[in-house]
């Protein structure tokens, strides 16, 4: 029988940021490829890689010529910090013409089950979520 190896998976960041040990035999090849982190970035890069997209144009510049906004984030299964990167688009949005209240965001849960209220905001921010 083939020795195993151990991979690391991230794993209930929502919950306590622990890792998952998955067992995999030498026969498979593995490679961890990582996402790459905004964690440690500061707002400025934030808003410096929204002001200036690789291969597209500003969101203020796509927006211009609309009234609404629909804005999509994952579900709490990702670890995506979009409470993080929301007040940055949504102004984006504002320097655009569209307003808060012109924005409609919808969490993308695909087959997973509802959000509750306190696990939307705790995926967009309370900032966001009332307008605060």
């Amino acid at each position: 029988m083939a020795e195993s190896q151990h991979l690391m998976i991230p794993w209930s960041a929502w919950v306590e940021d622990t890792q998952f040990e998955l067992a995999l035999t030498d026969t498979l090849r593995t490679e961890m490829l990582a996402p790459a982190d905004i964690l440690g970035w500061e707002r400025k890069q934030i808003q410096r890689a929204l002001a200036n997209p690789i291969g597209s144009s500003p969101i203020r510049e796509l927006a211009r010529y609309g009234q609404t906004a629909c804005i999509a984030v994952d579900d709490l299964a990702r670890p995506t910090r979009a409470a993080d990167l929301l007040p940055d688009v949504m102004a984006e949005l504002a320097d655009a013409g569209i307003s808060a209240e012109q924005c409609t965001i919808v969490v993308a849960t695909g087959t997973h089950g509802s959000l509750t209220t306190q696990q939307i905001e705790q995926k967009i921010g309370r900032e966001i979520m009332y307008g605060g």
